[in-house]
């Protein structure tokens, strides 16, 4: 027979005519089928499990008996190519994994671009906050030390004056004789002129009282430093009139002696400061 006009029985499997509608071998009533005309050579086919016939690969049923195929599909397939046959799950599971390996890729590149990002943002925090630390304490650090400068400046301004004072009184006095009241007057200018800021003043000797005068102008910071609250002036004046007095008294010669120095305002003629063989009888601050 021809094999286009032919079939197979649905019963026994034997080839009969396409027409046939019962099997002349075993009687067996065959299914209606619309004509096909494929080429065997052009389609894949396999044997139905139950009836034996020759069908395509892929249908989901035997146009025979109404098998289904699907797991007689795989089969041959599995026995055509040597691979272990895939079910539609697997397919579906196969086609998905590689979307699913991508997403979860670049999920997890995300991740780490941010934790990169907030472990650079944290060290820069830290940083700026240890630095900004660093200043702060830098800056407390330089005005306590500027404090402390100032304060040693001040202290030593407040000295600077009086040990200097004493220190030139002796450099000039060192083995001097005094004969006379003169002689005392002139180192007695030497002493007032070392002194700051007493310009203006005038030194003479008074034989009739016997003092070493010193007029001061009343307007001289010298005076004014005696009436404010900061007499470093006025106090290295004292200081030093103090050691010219004591040098005068233990060198001078004779039964006669110097040493009784008055400094008066030249305004008023009033005794503001007196000092004598080397001490302090008036003092006008201390009133």
């Amino acid at each position: 027979m021809n094999s286009e006009n032919t079939k197979f029985c649905t019963n026994c499997g034997k080839e009969i005519p396409q027409t046939a509608q019962y099997c002349p071998y075993c009687n067996t009533k065959q299914p209606s089928l619309e004509p096909t005309y494929l080429n065997r050579s052009d389609v894949s086919t396999h044997q139905c499990p139950r009836c034996k016939n020759v069908i395509p690969d892929g249908v989901s049923y035997c146009p025979y008996c109404d098998e289904p195929q699907t797991r007689s599909q795989n089969n041959n397939h599995q026995q055509s190519t040597g691979q272990p046959a895939k079910t539609a799950q697997d397919q579906t599971n196969q086609s998905n994994h590689p979307r699913q390996h991508k997403s979860h890729f670049w999920r997890n590149v995300i991740v780490l671009l941010v934790v990169i990002l907030l472990a650079i943002i944290a060290f820069f925090t830290y940083q700026n906050y240890h630095n900004s630390q660093i200043q702060s304490n830098q800056n407390q650090a330089n005005q306590e030390q500027t404090a402390k400068n100032d304060a040693n400046k001040s202290q030593a301004k407040q000295s600077k004056p009086q040990n200097n004072i004493v220190e030139i009184v002796k450099s000039f006095t060192q083995n001097n004789k005094y004969e006379s009241g003169q002689d005392a007057a002139q180192d007695v200018q030497k002493v007032v002129d070392k002194i700051p800021d007493s310009s203006g003043s005038s030194v003479k000797w008074d034989p009739n009282a016997q003092t070493v005068n010193v007029n001061l102008p009343a307007s001289s910071p010298v005076v004014k430093s005696a009436e404010t609250g900061s007499p470093q002036v006025w106090n290295a004046m004292v200081k030093g009139l103090q050691t010219i007095s004591q040098e005068i008294s233990k060198n001078s010669t004779g039964n006669d002696d110097y040493s009784n120095i008055k400094v008066m305002r030249d305004d008023t003629g009033q005794p503001i400061l007196q000092v004598d063989k080397g001490n302090v009888s008036l003092n006008s601050r201390d009133q």
